[in-house]
C-alpha cells in the first residue's frame, strides 16, 4: 500500500458484528517498524447531512478521472 492508492479492506459494522469489505484511500505510505499506514475509507453515497470532516470529489469536475474512482 502505497501513499494515495485505492485499496479494498474489510470494514466493520458499527456494533462490530460483522465487516463489509469496502474502498478506502491510504493517506500515507507504511510507517515504523511494522509498515501501518492510515486509511480513510470512501464510498459514493453522499450522506444529506455532511459532517465538517467529509471530503466531497465532485465527480464533473475535469480533473477528477486523475482519482481513479468510479461514481
Amino acid at each position: 500500500m502505497t501513499k494515495g492508492k485505492v485499496v479494498l479492506v474489510p470494514f466493520p459494522f458499527d456494533d462490530l458484528s460483522a465487516a463489509k469489505v469496502r474502498p478506502a484511500v491510504c493517506l500515507t505510505d507504511p510507517v515504523g517498524p511494522h509498515r501501518h499506514v492510515v486509511l480513510a475509507f470512501i464510498t459514493s453515497s453522499i450522506p444529506s447531512d455532511l459532517m465538517e470532516t467529509d471530503i466531497v470529489l465532485d465527480a464533473s469536475r475535469p480533473d477528477f478521472g486523475d482519482t481513479g474512482l468510479r461514481v
